[in-house]
């Protein structure tokens, strides 16, 4: 898949967990989502370490430059951050979907496969 086609992909899940309807259709994906999708895609690919090795400047300018309209990294840190903020309810301090997610990077840092 192209970047282009995977950033407006990902930005319509952002957009259509942010509307309660379609949020509640896609709540038994939430886990997927989050496990299956953006933790690939918020890896560090190989071409970026080489960019690290030989420009470190250049590695930083990519990833805080808000100006690339399709940076998937940026585009998944925003989707991660709302799948991650969805409460069952207002008196809910801390989303059940971020203590999951969390608790599967823990899990997986302490036991890699």
């Amino acid at each position: 898949m192209g970047t282009k086609a995977l950033n407006s992909a990902l930005r319509f899940i952002d957009i259509a967990v942010k509307k309660k309807f379609t949020r509640n259709q896609c709540s038994q994906h939430i886990k997927t989502i989050l496990e299956e999708l953006t933790l690939p895609l918020m890896l560090c690919t190989s071409h970026e370490f080489e960019t690290f090795q030989t420009n470190e400047i250049e590695y930083v300018r990519l990833q805080v430059d808000a100006s690339n309209a399709f940076n998937v990294k940026r585009v998944t840190h925003d989707l991660i951050k709302n799948l991650c903020n969805i409460k069952l309810n207002r008196k809910q301090k801390i989303s059940n979907n971020l203590i999951e997610f969390l608790g599967m990077i823990c899990e997986n840092l302490a036991n890699p496969s």
